[in-house]
């Protein structure tokens, strides 16, 4: 990840990072399955928040597997926000 910063960012080394956000558009199905492992062991030490964007239907797939029963943690401000079905 700090590759993926160093390249994409145009701030300063040292500015603090204040929120991470992926798939915008939409994040896919196959981006889920590469990104939830690097994530999920995360939930207790992140330091910001991490949003991302996916398609409805991606989301039904991943909550009826549940996938993102680890990555969302207990119920909280920080849980995904859903878009009206």
């Amino acid at each position: 990840m700090r590759d993926a910063l160093a390249r994409l960012s145009t701030v300063s080394d040292g500015t603090p990072l204040t929120a991470v956000c992926l798939g915008t558009p939409h994040f896919s199905r196959r981006e889920w399955d590469r990104v939830l492992p690097l994530v999920n062991g995360l939930r207790s030490r992140a330091a910001v928040p991490i949003y991302v964007n996916t398609a409805r239907e991606t989301l039904r797939e991943l909550d009826a597997a549940g996938a993102l029963d680890h990555a969302r943690g207990p119920a909280s401000s920080s849980s995904p926000t859903r878009a009206p079905t």
